[in-house]
């Protein structure tokens, strides 16, 4: 790739953007800390990355993970459910075998008239 000729004000907005780029920080503080305007440094950041002149690394808040010798997931086994919606749209779940007489109970506690 051709190496581009800035001139030396573009070189000197080069050298802020990429230390504010590296420094840790924001380009707030970068710039604070280095007596210029953060609208000044975003600016020539944009004109500097349209030149063709600085592109930023990609950094990203994600970090890549591998997984190796993992187990086989567990086998979740289905058990009997009964579901009991009330007319709140609250929902109550019993896992497992449940008698009649277990399920009339629970219908006639949440209030079921059938």
């Amino acid at each position: 790739m051709p190496t581009l000729a800035l001139t030396a004000k573009q070189q000197t907005w080069l050298e802020h953007v990429r230390a504010a780029d590296t420094s840790g920080g924001s380009i707030l503080a970068y710039a604070a800390e280095n007596g210029l305007t953060a609208k000044a440094l975003y600016a020539w950041k944009t004109r500097l990355i349209r030149l063709g002149a600085y592109s930023p690394e990609k950094i990203s808040d994600f970090t890549p993970v591998e997984a190796a010798n993992l187990p086989p997931p567990a086998v979740v086994s289905e058990q009997p459910r009964c579901r009991v919606v009330l007319p709140t749209g609250t929902q109550i779940e019993f896992l497992g075998e449940l008698s009649a007489t277990t399920i009339q109970s629970i219908l006639t506690l949440c209030g079921s008239t059938r």
